[in-house]
């Protein structure tokens, strides 16, 4: 990564992306360093693009039914910087997409729906944009449709796993995995809520007075709501670590599962996953399952794939190999990434 960190800097580091809402005073508590050294180092690494605070809507509470994962192979005869370009304004075009990047050879699309008929119209659109600009391979694009409510989002890019074996070296005590699948009851919201939920999503680093200021309400309603949508599950507020200074490789998976073993028997083996290895995404459902990991080099990755894969096929939950593709960090281009304002557009 980077400039080397002291020690200090390495646990305030992990501690910001592991506690995201904590204040200054929490982390100081948190982590044992004294209050003014621990706001000197939030200031030096947020100065420094150590990381970037995003809130992210769990939008299935207000009418998103589904989380798309895309996935495929591109052709490499176009020129990267106009492959590149083309990628970047198709991103900007696609309000569903909130997550899209690519790697030389390779590229992951992350999409929210509201039903089926948008997912369908996305892949569409998806594959007439590869075929038109001759992006394809011979090898068929994946589609995996995880319905938000026969699905867990187990992960959902909270990176202080990847921290804690990348940067800080500690083991991580993780909280308790509930995999039961879960009945969303639509939020009514007025308009004075869906102007401040769009706004803490769209300026997620603004302190609230400045956000309240830009919407045009009171700096304490939006502050109340934001305290509320934290409580009540509507937000979700992660620091994302700059991808660059991390390096290393991204790891991308897509496993499917045997049919006679259902989600919940898995759950000794995704509490190996959390405890054991830098992952950043993991979704699943019952017969499959997409994550990604953040890996320091290839024997990294070889040794955590060799562990995984012998505890899953000693169980016999794997149903034949699965797909897997690495991307090295620094070969990233990132055409979209946690972009939710055209997703919030459409639902409110």
């Amino acid at each position: 990564m980077g400039r080397q960190l002291t020690d200090k800097e390495r646990m305030m580091f992990c501690s910001l992306v592991k506690y995201p809402t904590s204040n200054d005073r929490e982390l100081s508590e948190i982590t044992g360093i004294n209050l003014s050294t621990v706001t000197a180092i939030r200031r030096r690494l947020e100065s420094q693009n150590y990381f970037r605070k995003i809130r992210i809507p769990m939008v299935q509470y207000i009418g998103a039914e589904l989380l798309t994962v895309s996935y495929g192979d591109l052709d490499t005869t176009i020129p990267r910087e106009k492959r590149d370009e083309l990628c970047d304004r198709y991103a900007k075009e696609h309000d569903n997409t909130f997550l899209f990047m690519t790697s030389e050879d390779f590229a992951v699309q992350l999409n929210i729906s509201q039903n089926y008929t948008e997912v369908k119209k996305d892949v569409d659109d998806l594959q007439h944009f590869l075929s038109k600009n001759k992006m394809l391979t011979a090898k068929s694009w994946q589609y995996v449709i995880f319905p938000f409510e026969v699905s867990s989002l187990i992960n959902y890019f909270d990176f202080s796993y990847a921290l804690h074996h990348l940067v800080c070296d500690t083991s991580y005590k993780i909280p308790e995995i509930d995999l039961k699948y879960r009945k969303y009851e639509r939020r009514v919201l007025s308009s004075k809520e869906k102007t401040a939920l769009t706004g803490l999503i769209a300026f997620p680093e603004m302190p609230d007075n400045a956000i309240a200021s830009k919407v045009g309400i009171s700096r304490q309603t939006l502050s109340n709501m934001r305290q509320r949508f934290q409580d009540e599950g509507l937000i979700y507020e992660i620091n994302v670590p700059n991808m660059d200074i991390l390096d290393g490789i991204l790891a991308f998976s897509h496993i499917l599962f045997n049919p006679d073993c259902m989600l919940e028997d898995r759950k000794a083996g995704i509490k190996l996953v959390l405890e054991c290895s830098p992952v950043v995404f993991l979704v699943s459902g019952s017969f499959e399952s997409t994550m990604m990991h953040l890996l320091t080099d290839y024997n990294e990755y070889s040794t955590l794939k060799n562990k995984l894969i012998s505890y899953y096929a000693s169980k016999k939950f794997l149903r034949g190999e699965g797909n897997i593709h690495l991307m090295p960090v620094q070969n990233l281009r990132f055409h979209k990434q946690f972009e939710f304002n055209g997703i919030l557009k459409k639902l409110l």
